[in-house]
């Protein structure tokens, strides 16, 4: 689980089934290794927690408005594709994660693994091999025979190169005609890098049912609604241009003040002639989801400065962060949608 579970939602997840936690993931993994046999016993809980996880958290989401038969054609081959799953170490393993020799480069190109049928709808799981990279920084005083060109350094940074397993996901809902494609967040990857992955998940799914995507959703005109909404969530980090063309970032922490009402920017923005124009967003809420237990749901709209001197500026991906299931997500998608 700690490959894909952030530790905040770890903690969510251990202390709503009652499990004793260590300091961290290091100090719970040693806990268990050490013969902590509860949580063994709570081993299908663990399961089905880190699925909702890998379906809903910690992903980039583009929205498509299919026409109203094209989503009931797809509706009714979701059963048609369970026949469709190969019998191999990625679905039988699955929601555990593939590393390692049993990697193999046929991944590469994605497979349905799972299809699960949830209150308002199917999820079906891709699995897919990718490549990440991972910065790694080293002081040149402590290495030994460093090359003659890196002499005058103080730090070199090396490149790593490594392969996991993703899951995307499509989502088609019962009742609403918005499907979903859900790419895996990776934190190491690059904006093209993500985009490239949006189109290998929607080609693969263009096979199976034909080209009924469209265009996305335009997320950009939510970014201003978000913002006037006082009541809807807290903003932890805003991005915006005021009339002079210069561009402002905000931030707050986590748990802090929002960053519509800190006094700073009350102050700054009240003395402006014009309404700031919003181009960045992250939105965080606070959810009870148990006696004295809390999520904190999170999303992020990244569109840039210069979007807000054109006539129509178009934002496609939504970012969801921490969200510990499937409820966490439901509520933050459907607020947000809400003001489409």
């Amino acid at each position: 689980m700690r490959k894909r579970l952030p530790w905040g939602v770890a903690y969510n997840i251990f202390t709503s089934l009652n499990l004793e936690k260590g300091l961290g993931w290091p100090g719970t993994e040693k806990k268990v290794l050490d013969g902590d046999t509860t949580y063994e016993s709570k081993e299908k809980e663990l399961e089905l927690a880190l699925e909702e996880h890998l379906i809903c958290g910690e992903k980039i989401v583009r929205f498509y408005e299919l026409l109203e038969q094209d989503i009931d054609t797809l509706r009714k081959k979701m059963v048609n594709l369970l026949p469709e799953i190969p019998n191999d170490k990625m679905t039988t393993r699955y929601p555990i994660l593939l590393d390692g020799n049993d990697l193999n480069d046929r991944y590469f190109e994605p497979q349905i693994i799972s299809v699960r049928e949830l209150v308002d709808g199917w999820a079906v799981s891709v699995g897919v091999k990718r490549t990440i990279s991972i910065k790694h920084q080293a002081d040149v005083a402590n290495l030994k025979d460093v090359p003659q060109q890196f002499s005058n350094c103080k730090k070199i940074t090396g490149i790593e190169f490594s392969e996991i397993q993703a899951i995307d996901v499509l989502w088609v809902p019962k009742s609403s005609n918005i499907i979903e494609l859900r790419i895996d967040y990776l934190k190491s990857n690059k904006k093209d890098y993500n985009k490239e992955c949006f189109y290998k998940c929607k080609n693969f799914f263009v096979d199976k049912f034909g080209d009924i995507f469209g265009k996305p959703i335009n997320l950009f005109p939510i970014l201003e609604k978000i913002y006037k909404d006082n009541e809807n969530g807290t903003i932890t980090e805003l991005g915006f241009m005021i009339s002079s063309g210069a561009q402002k970032l905000e931030k707050s922490r986590r748990g802090g003040t929002c960053c519509r009402v800190e006094a700073y920017h009350l102050g700054g923005t009240e003395k402006l002639d014009f309404p700031i124009q919003v181009y960045r967003e992250n939105v965080m809420w606070k959810r009870e989801i148990a006696k004295e237990i809390y999520s904190s749901p999170e999303i992020g709209l990244y569109g840039l400065s210069h979007q807000t001197a054109l006539p129509n500026p178009e934002l496609f991906e939504m970012f969801f962060f921490n969200c510990m299931g499937v409820s966490d997500y439901e509520f933050v998608k459907n607020n947000i949608l809400g003001y489409l």
